[in-house]
């Protein structure tokens, strides 16, 4: 064969093979490339994504201590407004029947107002019981019933503390209201007095604040 034409074809496959060996480098770079950062991003991820749901969490009790935070500051607002309602208690018992014990409020402002239940305590805060109340329809006023049992004011008055005669005891009721659909306590201090009331003792209990 011709010596130049034999020079060419060794020629051409030389640059042929130096045309496919340079092509397969590049795909190999280029997939090693791609690869490696498809690879990196996924050896990142999970570290990321932990942070992500660390803040996340973080966030969530922030918001959490943020609405108790709230909420107890508005307990603690219509506490105070609370300890502005007028209330009056007066009940008397004798013989063997539970003590009618009345609640009176003139008026309030307070949205929402009910005297939903009172408790019985002395002046150690040992407590007797927990009573509702149920409203007093057809009066002018807002007046609310509990009705205690005999022998809870028994106790009750026996554990209070002497006022000028052992007939008389210092003791304390608390009053727990709802106002704007939360519930909230006020304390009155409350006279007991014990009397003879025809076999069976009898007690008049009156209170104001």
């Amino acid at each position: 064969m011709n010596p130049f034409f034999d020079w060419l074809k060794d020629t051409g496959t030389q640059a042929m093979l130096v045309f496919v060996g340079t092509s397969a480098a590049i795909v190999a770079a280029v997939g090693t490339i791609y690869f490696g950062r498809k690879s990196l991003t996924k050896r990142d991820l999970a570290p990321i994504e932990q942070n992500t749901g660390h803040l996340e969490e973080v966030r969530s009790g922030i918001a959490s201590v943020d609405s108790r935070l709230r909420k107890q500051d508005e307990t603690d607002r219509l506490k105070i407004r609370a300890n502005r309602v007028p209330i009056t208690a007066r009940g008397y018992q004798s013989g063997n029947v539970p003590l009618p014990l009345e609640l009176s409020v003139k008026e309030s402002q307070e949205p929402d107002f009910n005297i939903n239940h009172l408790e019985l305590y002395n002046e150690r805060d040992l407590p007797f019981g927990s009573f509702p109340c149920e409203r007093i329809d057809g009066r002018p006023n807002l007046d609310y019933r509990a009705s205690i049992p005999m022998k809870t004011i028994g106790d009750w008055f026996h554990s209070g503390s002497p006022d000028q005669l052992s007939t008389r005891r210092r003791l304390k009721i608390r009053v727990w209201m709802s106002m704007s659909g939360v519930e909230v306590p006020r304390d009155m201090a409350a006279i007991v007095i014990q009397s003879d009331g025809g076999g069976y003792p009898a007690f008049d209990v009156q209170g104001n604040v």
